[in-house]
């Protein structure tokens, strides 16, 4: 944290955040990997890992099951995740931020490849670190038997026993927690005292740029402050990944879903994004709320068995493992409401949810107020004629017209050649980025 603060506050900006995060992501590494190794030892060998976890019923790959309800599917994963990250990396203001400081789109492309890379290595080390948490305690759950009084701390409490005899071991490990969070952290800091400045500032008032690099250093100062609020809250929500994909959800899919209706429906108008945005905001909360208030059966929560046979004084040998259910805030009462299937929608798919909700009522409120009639005085380079695509070359040309409200393709394309090529370096210099 005071390694994060100190350059984003003394150095600043962007270049300060790409340094931490890339201290950061080295110390991630060298945690993952450290517990990898020794968890491997320990267990004589990893396939002996594997094969607990096999017999434990811990590997499934391939279940296809199509109920949106059950947590975890080869569907839910696929399309729940498509759809965060189509959030994070094509709406997020700070992803697109750290787009535009590169030299040029293919450095941009370039850059989104290496993270590609860099985030499968992270989320596949981390899985095979689960993988050593169950090995290691498959006889003796630290969580039934009283060591542990929350699921997020297996994975430290195996750090400490398994490097009890390494100091400062454990150490690194708390460093590689605290870096997978303040790097993503320090990103929305910045970029949302980038907002507030640009934003919100600037058109108002007409003050010094050193006035403005200040007030930029007071806000992360500020911001900072409420994301450790926020990060005090998030600890009442259950485990911490599952908080983090439903909070991410929840914005992340009315946002994405809002671009969705001003890149691809040129007649949506204002009436019909605020509508679209709000709606698909208030039905995710909505869902949300309601799955704390009304939690899902456990059929639909992935339960498995777990054993506390070689724990000393423990006389309950086989219980139904209590991950799935520490995640609720509040006891399941009686009353079942009509609507508790919905509330029973796997977390993954919030963000689905969302930006469904967000589109089609979008797409309705700027039909319902005559969107279309002035939507030719929008700059076309800004829609993206989606019903010029050659799947939709069956249907007639007239409705195909009329979607795209006139915005002719062989013409857009025309005045993007002549008037600004993305790939130019002179386009791409310190002022012009943000044409981009």
């Amino acid at each position: 944290m005071i390694f994060t603060y100190f350059h984003l506050l003394i150095k600043g900006g962007l270049k300060a955040v790409i340094w931490t995060d890339a201290f950061q992501a080295i110390i991630m590494l060298i945690g993952f990997i450290s517990i990898i190794i020794r968890g491997s030892v320990v267990m004589g060998g990893f396939e002996n890992i594997w094969r607990a976890c096999e017999e434990g019923g811990r590997i499934e790959f391939l279940k296809f099951d199509t109920d949106p309800r059950i947590r975890h599917t080869v569907w839910s994963i696929t399309f729940g995740s498509g759809f965060l990250f189509m959030a994070l990396y094509g709406v997020n203001q700070g992803q697109v931020q750290r787009f535009l400081s590169c030299k040029s789109v293919h450095e941009a492309k370039k850059a989104i490849f290496l993270n590609l890379i860099g985030l499968e290595l992270l989320t596949g080390f981390a899985l095979l670190c689960g993988t050593i948490v169950y090995a290691y305690y498959q006889y003796c759950d630290p969580l039934s038997y009283g060591v542990v009084e929350r699921p997020d701390q297996l994975l430290p409490y195996l750090v400490l026993d398994i490097f009890q005899n390494y100091p400062g071991m454990p150490g690194l490990f708390i460093a590689c927690v605290y870096s997978g969070s303040l790097s993503t952290v320090s990103t929305a800091i910045t970029a949302m005292a980038s907002v507030t400045v640009e934003d919100f500032l600037k058109p108002v008032f007409n003050w010094s740029d050193k006035t403005y690099t200040w007030i930029s250093r007071g806000m992360i100062v500020f911001y900072g402050g409420i994301c450790i609020l926020f990060a005090y809250l998030a600890s009442t929500l259950g485990q911490v990944l599952q908080a983090a994909i439903s909070v991410l959800g929840l914005v992340g899919g009315p946002l994405l879903g809002l671009y969705t209706l001003g890149v691809l429906f040129p007649f949506v108008n204002s009436l019909g994004a605020f509508f679209g945005a709000n709606a698909g905001l208030a039905a995710a909360i909505w869902v949300f709320i309601g799955s704390r208030n009304y939690p899902p059966s456990p059929e639909f929560l992935d339960q498995l068995s777990y054993s506390t046979e070689n724990c000393p004084g423990f006389e309950n040998a086989t219980t139904l493992s209590p991950l799935a259910t520490t995640s609720t805030v509040t006891e399941t009462t009686s009353y079942t409401p009509p609507e508790a299937n919905l509330y029973a929608l796997s977390y993954q798919l919030y963000t689905v949810f969302g930006f469904c909700w967000t589109v089609v009522v979008g797409v309705l409120a700027s039909l319902l107020t005559c969107g279309w009639r002035d939507r030719k005085t929008v700059d076309p380079r800004l829609i993206y004629p989606f019903f010029d695509h050659w799947i939709f070359k069956c249907l007639p040309e007239s409705f195909r017209k009329c979607m795209t409200c006139g915005v002719n393709r062989r013409s857009l394309d025309e005045k993007n050649s002549a008037d600004f090529n993305l790939e130019d370096p002179v386009m791409l210099k310190k002022g012009e980025r943000t044409k981009l």
